[in-house]
């Protein structure tokens, strides 16, 4: 997991590449466009506009893109952890495996808040859960873990 305490942080250190600046670009466009319909770039990046109404039950790990959210407004709390029950298999059609977090006193579950104009990046060995207080808007983003993209994309 990566935390950036500013968007600026985060453009200084991954901008450049041209999915990484697609983000920034997809992040700049978040308040024109509507909550939870999601929107793409080819195969290289995914986004939404996410709610309080979009907390998870389940922690999500993915393996061909790395899960970021930007908080725009509010808070989240975001569970993750590399250790967890799966509950569901790896789906390479969905590219979605959805963990467990058994119990608290496991240990190696971490919670994070998200605050306004934070970036959190997860890596793809590490699942998941975002459970967003009162007034939480945010924008979740799958970019692919390929270096480089088609150049029509």
């Amino acid at each position: 997991m990566k935390l950036f305490d500013t968007l600026e942080i985060a453009e200084h250190e991954l901008s450049g590449e041209t999915k990484w600046d697609r983000v920034f670009q997809a992040i700049a466009l978040a308040d024109l466009l509507p909550a939870r319909v999601t929107y793409s770039v080819g195969d290289t990046l995914t986004w939404r506009l996410l709610t309080e109404e979009d907390a998870e039950i389940y922690a999500l790990k993915r393996r061909r893109y790395v899960r970021v959210l930007f908080c725009l407004e509010g808070s989240a709390q975001i569970d993750h952890s590399e250790i967890g029950r799966t509950l569901r298999p790896y789906s390479d059609l969905s590219d979605r495996e959805e963990i467990e977090f058994d119990s608290w006193r496991e240990g190696g579950i971490t919670t994070t808040t998200l605050l306004p104009g934070q970036l959190i990046c997860f890596a793809i060995s590490e699942a998941s859960r975002i459970r967003p207080s009162q007034g939480f808007r945010g924008v979740l983003l799958n970019v692919t873990v390929e270096g480089r993209s088609f150049a029509n994309k």
